[in-house]
């Protein structure tokens, strides 16, 4: 099928799950969808001739993927997130589906893989990117980057009240001995405020742990970890790699979540990978879990343009191969006139009678 899109209010796409007669799980993204009433919308397809297949096509998908890529990309200034998602039926097609604004939904048939990986290229920025390699790992825990964010965050604030006050930039702070009270200072103001544009509210918001009220002997452990890791000295002070994490958690562009869940055996299987956006080049980062579950560390690495597109490649699952005779081939018309769609073109419209 040739690639088609949809940009649908509310209570189309419940017409149009209803018709295909397939329903999502009941999550939060699909919560609030009016009941259906049976109708099928025109712009769906009409009345007369039912569901449009292509449209029946992308319902289907959406509603019982085998495999579904979601992203959800918060930008350095904002903690509202874009969500959007990539789903792969069991044939290798694939629908593209977001929701721009809280009454819009966008769904489009990719169909072709290609098409579908341009889609994420063009959400993630990939190609625009220089391609930059770099041999950079970093396995911390949640102490570990809570205090490095506290103190990107901290030199935010620096370098904008200096801005306010028109003085030169004097970050002595990155030289100084770590203080845990500063530290900690600067989790709890953001547990009472949340900022926007902070690197410890964007890493609470990924990560689902709260990172505002870690004690002071947690911070204490993130201390000696990080002197362990080699990012600050016997003083406490930053090296020359703790520096480099503080920059990068800074100066982020962005920060994306990525979920590849996927149908092995009966089970959902769910894998998640962060990516952080940098200057020049990407981080990709996975979440590891304790023994209890509850997420402990974070590990980061540093990740080319062509090998993070190739990444979400082997997440859409192994490439499907079609001989000619098993692509579905869509014989469609529409008329001029009116702009009713039929799968197969009658010499008259049925609904305004105009010659097709």
């Amino acid at each position: 099928m040739l690639p088609r899109r949809y940009i649908l209010s509310g209570a189309e796409v419940s017409e149009g799950f209803a018709a295909a007669q397939c329903f999502p799980a009941l999550t939060p993204f699909f919560s609030g969808l009016p009941p259906a009433s049976g109708i099928v919308p025109h712009s769906l397809g009409g009345s007369l001739n039912g569901l449009d297949p292509v449209a029946r096509e992308i319902f289907r998908t959406i509603a019982k993927p085998e495999i579904s890529l979601r992203f959800v990309i918060s930008f350095h200034d904002s903690l509202v997130a874009s969500e959007a998602r990539i789903l792969v039926d069991a044939e290798g097609q694939c629908v593209a589906l977001s929701r721009p604004n809280a009454s819009d939904w966008d769904m489009t048939l990719l169909g072709d893989r290609a098409l579908a990986l341009a889609f994420v290229d063009e959400m993630l920025g990939c190609s625009v990117r220089e391609e930059i390699h770099l041999n950079f790992s970093a396995n911390l825990t949640m102490a570990q980057w809570a205090i490095l964010a506290a103190i990107a965050q901290r030199v935010r604030l620096e370098e904008m009240l200096a801005q306010l006050e028109g003085r030169a930039e004097v970050l002595s702070l990155l030289w100084e001995p770590i203080e845990l009270a500063k530290v900690q200072d600067v989790l709890l103001s953001e547990e009472k405020r949340v900022d926007p544009r902070s690197p410890v509210s964007h890493l609470a918001a990924l990560c689902g742990v709260d990172v505002f009220s870690l004690g002071i002997d947690l911070l204490e452990l993130g201390t000696h970890a990080l002197e362990a890791d080699g990012l600050i000295d016997e003083a406490q002070v930053l090296t020359a790699d703790g520096l480099g994490l503080v920059a990068l958690l800074k100066s982020r562009e962005a920060i994306t979540l990525i979920e590849a869940a996927r149908q092995e055996a009966g089970d959902v299987v769910l894998d998640k990978l962060v990516l952080l956006h940098g200057a020049g080049t990407a981080f990709t980062g996975v979440w590891q879990a304790d023994g209890a579950g509850g997420i402990d560390r974070l590990a980061l690495s540093a990740i080319s343009a062509s090998r993070l597109l190739k990444l979400i490649d082997l997440k859409m699952g192994p490439l499907i191969l079609h001989t000619d005779h098993e692509i579905p081939v869509l014989k469609s018309g529409f008329c001029e006139g009116c702009g009713t769609l039929y799968d197969e073109s009658p010499r008259f419209c049925r609904e305004c009678g105009m010659g097709l």
